[in-house]
């Protein structure tokens, strides 16, 4: 067995909760859903507006941090 197929499963149990259900996604996939610009994800991420969880190279986003952001968002506290 070689640490090569690891690192895949590794990653996919982080951003599951072990029954396949997604509990982290991609910076992307989080833009994406948000209609917002990866640039203003990071600038959320920095004021501390936005929780980011890294796991090895990739940057993951809590679902729960969706749900957060929308309900600032929508009470005029996200600029």
């Amino acid at each position: 067995m070689t640490t090569d197929n690891l690192v895949p499963r590794a990653i996919e149990t982080a951003s599951t909760d072990g029954r396949g259900a997604l509990t982290a996604e991609t910076v992307g996939e989080f833009c994406e859903a948000l209609g917002i610009s990866r640039s203003f994800a990071y600038r959320l991420a920095k004021r501390g507006d936005l929780r980011f969880v890294k796991l090895g190279a990739r940057t993951l986003v809590p679902l729960s941090e969706r749900a957060r952001v929308l309900s600032s968002r929508s009470n005029g506290k996200l600029c």
